[in-house]
């Protein structure tokens, strides 16, 4: 930094600094739109000049400073990989000197809103290019969600990687506005009242982006599925948009690239290969749920046929009879009620409905494997045990659900972030050797993790000397019971791979249901052996 600065507008201006203009939108919406300031404004401007032109000058102040470094952290990322600075420099002033430049930023505004009136045309592929670029940095990020927030004064957008939400960024409300709009008008034809409809909106987007080859450097093309969930409205405080990514030519796991247990890899290898049945797969959001049903159905024989009922569709499934069937809520004959009573007659061996969330759908799926089809689904439950009590409160009478030859399995499970081996620290808890992460990290991790996900999963299959327990919905006295007889819940499993050095103890106490009381299911578990 040059120490001759003097750190007000007029002396920064003396020296030839001015805002750059290619950040002056994103940098004032991090500092309110028009008269309207936002309570939590994060000050901050970039400055440049004409002599020094690879010299990039962030201006923030002290409180956004300390408050808020990881949107100067990322705005020095923008300025170095996308605007190709060589010297970065950050520049602590007062408030009043931010405002002044702001008002500079403003006048840059107003300037380059002129020059898209005259160029209406290059505009729509300007924000669809725009959008295309946050996707593409997404990937690139391992994120597979963009959470994008357009409120009254403000938008940003936050990746979720590896669980985690992370990589903040701030975008002009018109902006963002205009980017989703003229995605949805090119690539959802004839859909309209994105903004104003207060409704949920929820539907697939099929765009092609640019991704980077992290072996080769060159940038290919590659299709990629949007699954995009919007709530709220432009007409109140504003409106969430979700766009999960799935990439069409990223081969999705298998089963055995999910780190189960070898006996439950061969278990779920092959249970979906009876002549009836359903299997549920149950757990949290982003759990893995979806994406292990389609790998079991991939596993069945090609001899076989069936239907996967979406909303929207998920995959295209590396399975030659498998057809997946688009729900529709605003056509009576396609939605998945409908859909679901109509696929009997597609003389269907298995059926997949991607999630049980009403009476109908409940009683319909338990009906078509009482005749003779093979069902899978999905379950939000916290365990493989409450998946009954779930179908209970959804209609089915615990008599029903005590016929448990019906049920091929209950798979619930959580993913865990995978700590490193080389700086993870061992402490003692329950008299055993577990380990905790490195929150510092090393040079062979980040913070104490390194890339990927594991499963952390139990799985339940029914017989019948369960059947009295789910009659009576004494879940309690089962549980001890399933233990006792050796099944592993996720707490369980949980502890076995923080002793194995595969996760960290106290990430475990925080996501895994029960682990809290792993000692009582302990107590159980182990008598049997």
């Amino acid at each position: 930094m040059d120490k001759k600065l003097e750190l007000s507008y007029q002396g920064l201006k003396k020296a030839g600094l001015s805002v750059l203009d290619k950040t002056a939108l994103q940098c004032l919406d991090y500092i309110g739109d028009d008269e309207n300031e936002k309570a939590d404004s994060k000050l901050m401007l970039v400055l440049t000049s004409e002599k020094a032109q690879a010299h990039a000058y962030i201006l923030v102040t002290s409180s956004t400073a300390v408050k808020s470094a990881y949107i100067i952290q990322n705005m020095e990322n923008d300025l170095n990989v996308k605007h190709h600075f060589v010297e970065i420099s950050r520049l602590v002033v007062d408030r009043q000197t931010i405002e002044s430049f702001a008002q500079d930023a403003k006048e840059l505004n107003f300037e380059s809103s002129n020059l898209v009136v005259e160029q209406e045309e290059s505009t729509e592929t300007t924000a669809i290019s725009k959008f295309k670029s946050i996707v593409s940095d997404a990937i690139m990020r391992g994120s597979n969600d963009i959470h994008w927030w357009v409120e009254a004064n403000s938008s940003r957008i936050v990746f979720r990687i590896d669980s985690d939400m992370a990589h903040e960024q701030g975008y002009n409300k018109h902006e963002s506005r205009e980017m989703i709009s003229s995605v949805l008008q090119q690539y959802a034809p004839g859909f309209k009242g994105y903004e104003s409809d207060s409704r949920a909106i929820n539907l697939p987007i099929d765009i092609t982006v640019d991704i980077r080859d992290p072996k080769s450097g060159r940038m290919t093309k590659e299709g990629v599925r949007l699954r995009l969930n919007r709530i709220g409205s432009k007409d109140r405080e504003g409106y969430k948009a979700t766009f999960r990514i799935q990439r069409k030519n990223r081969k999705h796991s298998n089963l055995e690239s999910l780190n189960y247990e070898p006996w439950m890899t061969e278990k779920l290898s092959n249970i979906l290969d009876e002549p009836f049945g359903i299997f549920i797969a149950t757990g949290k959001i982003n759990s893995g749920k979806s994406t292990v049903i389609k790998a079991m159905l991939e596993r069945l024989p090609h001899s076989k046929s069936g239907l996967s009922i979406e909303d929207p569709i998920e995959f295209d499934y590396d399975h030659p009879n498998i057809h997946p069937e688009q729900v529709d809520v605003d056509d009576p004959n396609s939605t998945l009620e409908a859909l679901l009573h109509a696929s009997l007659h597609q003389d269907p061996d298995f059926i997949n409905v991607s999630e049980i969330r009403t009476p109908t759908v409940a009683s319909e799926v338990l009906g078509h494997a009482r005749v003779g089809c093979v069902m899978s689904s999905t379950l939000h439950t916290n365990d493989a045990i409450t998946s009954f009590d779930r179908l209970c409160e959804l209609g089915i009478t615990p008599k029903e659900l005590s016929n448990t030859e019906l049920f091929l399995g209950f798979l619930s499970q959580r993913l865990m972030k995978v700590i490193c081996e080389h700086c993870s620290t061992q402490v003692e808890k329950h008299g055993r050797n577990v380990y905790e992460r490195n929150a510092s990290g090393c040079p062979k991790c980040k913070e104490g993790y390194v890339s990927g996900l594991m499963a952390v999963a139990e799985l339940l299959i029914p017989v019948e000397e369960d059947g009295p327990f789910i009659e009576k919905k004494d879940w309690l006295s089962w549980r001890k019971s399933l233990l006792s007889r050796g099944f592993k819940t996720m707490a369980i499993r949980a502890l076995e791979l923080s002793e194995q050095r595969k996760v960290c103890y106290f990430d475990a106490l925080k996501s895994v249901p029960s682990f809290k009381n792993v000692d009582s299911h302990l107590r159980f578990y182990e008598v049997q052996k």
